[in-house]
């Protein structure tokens, strides 16, 4: 008995070593946009780079957006990581931007949140904002100037703006319950020459 115990311990350990991904060895996107573009679903996905001399203390944040197209979400996932060499932990996410032609084509843009839905990563405190395609290129540039990752960045623009507060946030469960009761709801703008939190 004693045998098969330790002989189950050893292959559990073995198991979870082989899927267990370093920190170092991960990417972890703060905010993703999500554009309709040409018929197909285009993401940039938001992500920190922290570098610095080895062996040093001190470390420089800068900011990079990932493009990564497909026919869906999973699709697109999946097209992340055969790009990429690190893993794509979605874990850290804070705020999603939907274009506003997404958000048009409403099959599409359905499908685009039973994914965010339907994966437990994502939280439904998770914020949500909606931009024009035609103004990506200048949301980009905001996204990779900022000093702070682009999430936390439209995280604090509520913390940080006394006038507007918490109560005007729009989450994804704001979002996904308004769609349940057919109820129209229009999401924060962002925009290249300003930003509408109070839609």
């Amino acid at each position: 008995m004693r045998k098969i115990v330790m002989l189950f311990l050893a292959a559990a350990l073995f198991l979870t070593g082989c899927t267990k991904v370093e920190l170092e060895n991960r990417d972890f996107p703060t905010a993703a946009i999500v554009l309709w573009n040409e018929g197909e679903l285009e993401v940039f996905y938001a992500i920190p780079d922290l570098k610095g001399e080895e062996g040093g203390e001190q470390k420089e944040e800068s900011q990079e957006a990932i493009l990564t197209t497909g026919d869906t979400m999973e699709e697109i996932e999946k097209s992340f990581q055969y790009q990429s060499d690190k893993y794509l932990d979605m874990s850290h996410l804070k705020a999603v931007v939907f274009g506003e032609e997404l958000m048009g084509q409403k099959e599409i843009f359905y499908e685009v949140l039973r994914y965010f839905e339907q994966n437990p990563v994502f939280a439904r405190n998770m914020l949500v904002f909606s931009c024009k395609e035609s103004e990506k290129k200048e949301i980009l540039d905001m996204a990779l100037e900022e000093d702070t990752s682009f999430g936390f960045y439209l995280e604090n623009l509520y913390k940080n703006n006394p006038d507007i507060g918490k109560e005007k946030e729009i989450t994804l469960g704001d979002l996904l319950g308004s769609i349940r009761k057919e109820e129209e709801i229009k999401l924060p703008k962002i925009g290249k020459d300003k930003i509408e939190l109070t839609p």
